[in-house]
């Protein structure tokens, strides 16, 4: 997991760790209406990655929290998976 770039000491001490003052910590179900799961969509298609949509495998989470996408998938990339969504 990667460590908060200290830039100021406007940092509080959580049951998560340090986290800057003004975030929050909420749980997963406070902030999202679902969890899905599904399948990747091929790694070897460029057309499917690099877009705006944030992408995990089960696989990269550590520890209790998430802070980022592993990668960004496109729209394609999505209808092209078989993960479960709404729009």
């Amino acid at each position: 997991m990667q460590k908060l770039q200290k830039t100021n000491s406007e940092y509080k001490l959580t049951e998560i760790g340090e986290i800057p003052n003004d975030w929050q910590v909420k749980a997963l179900s406070e902030i999202c209406s679902s969890f899905t799961s599904g399948g990747t969509p091929s790694t070897k298609n460029p057309e499917f990655w690099n877009g705006e949509t944030p992408w995990i495998r089960s696989a990269w989470i550590k520890g209790h929290y998430v802070t980022q996408g592993e990668k960004y998938i496109t729209s394609l990339g999505v209808d092209n998976s078989a993960t479960h969504t709404k729009r």
